[in-house]
């Protein structure tokens, strides 16, 4: 680089100063005279390894099966809340059945054929997840996706239980989560495991209950 030339690195990104003519042979690339180039911080996130970006969301599970779910839980990753006014969007689609608790915690009801998506967008923001969002490839993926839905499904009726009466029954986005997780069970009955998987799903069932 020329001498006097100077690299400014701030919260807005990279600029580059250059007092007199600056080449780069490699990419043949010019400044004739004395010339300023920026790069903004929006780009630099997508010039990072994928494993040196912060993630600023969570969503458990991350696994999925390509049917609905019972219950999915979305938290934010950098101190900030989920408003109950927040627009959540996954792979350029709405969610529709969302319920979002007093602590900022977003519950979701997932959709069929989840894709593997590594962000999730609240309110136009698009924030990168800690695990990419996929379907199962292993069927121990698959169970263990399913005993950790009827955790959360567990824990959104606690918070439930907090913020409403004991009468109150209108959130089916919670209140029919048994349904829902009859209906995976009845999925997985149609897949016709091998012994080793029915064997291990048995052994996660019995220790899974809902506590109404």
């Amino acid at each position: 680089m020329a001498g006097g030339s100077q690299i400014i690195i701030s919260s807005d990104g990279i600029t580059i100063k250059t007092p007199k003519e600056f080449k780069v042979f490699a990419g043949q690339h010019i400044f004739s005279g004395p010339s300023v180039a920026s790069l903004k911080s929006t780009h630099i996130q997508h010039l990072l390894p994928s494993d040196q970006i912060t993630p600023k969301a969570k969503i458990t599970p991350n696994i999925h099966f390509p049917i609905t779910g019972v219950l999915a839980r979305i938290e934010r990753l950098d101190g900030k809340k989920i408003n109950s006014t927040d627009k959540l969007v996954i792979n350029g689609t709405p969610l529709k059945e969302v319920w979002i608790s007093e602590n900022g915690v977003a519950y979701f009801i997932p959709p069929k054929n989840i894709p593997q998506v590594k962000s999730i967008e609240i309110n136009g923001e698009s924030l990168n997840l800690e695990k990419n969002l996929r379907q199962f490839h292993t069927n121990k993926e698959g169970i263990d996706s399913i005993s950790e839905q009827v955790e959360i499904l567990n824990e959104a009726l606690r918070e439930h239980k907090k913020q409403f009466s004991s009468e109150n029954k209108s959130d089916v986005i919670v209140m029919q989560g048994v349904f829902r997780y009859s209906l995976i069970l009845d999925y997985i009955d149609q897949l016709d495991w091998d012994y080793e998987s029915q064997k291990y799903l048995l052994s996660k069932r019995l220790n899974l209950k809902v506590d109404f």
